[in-house]
């Protein structure tokens, strides 16, 4: 038996999968964070410019990854979305929770990391902006000059 057929199969599957998810997206992306932790200076920017063709309005979801060394149940993030073609620039604090008061994590995940998703605010451009550019800030709002245990962050605007 050919052993690469059924690795060749899964391999397909999985890029099915993946593909599959994401077929209402516009835009994702995601900002890993230096394995010593989250400074409380570094700033994650996403920006991109997105052509006329795309909706005046897409929804945002922000998925971030902690591994069992993040120190709190809760993550509080400021996060500032700016649309420079519309003169928009809106700031939101958001606190999301990781784990219970028991510290079982809440997120998708098994062993030691686990996944969180948060609804943001949807992004409206005006129906005549041509180009639909945008630039989302997000900085952590905890008061550890250096923040263990959060992997990384993805930005996904989409339609659905």
């Amino acid at each position: 038996m050919n052993v690469r057929l059924p690795i060749l199969a899964s391999l397909c599957a999985l890029l099915f999968f993946t593909t599959a998810c994401v077929k209402n997206s516009r835009f994702n992306a995601s900002s890993r964070i230096h394995a010593s932790g989250w400074a409380i200076n570094d700033t994650i920017h996403f920006e991109d410019s997105l052509g006329a063709e795309t909706p005046s309005q897409l929804h945002a979801t922000l998925s971030l990854r902690n591994n069992t060394t993040y120190p709190y149940q809760n993550l509080w993030l400021y996060i500032k979305k700016e649309l420079p073609q519309s003169d928009q620039i809106q700031t939101d604090s958001i606190m999301c929770t990781l784990s219970d008061p028991l510290g079982n994590w809440t997120g998708k995940g098994w062993g030691s990391l686990f996944e969180t998703s948060i609804q943001l605010p949807d992004i409206q451009w005006k129906p005549t902006d041509s180009v639909r550019f945008f630039r989302i800030s997000i900085v952590h709002g905890m008061k550890d000059s250096i923040l263990p245990g959060i992997e990384d962050i993805h930005l996904r605007l989409h339609t659905d």
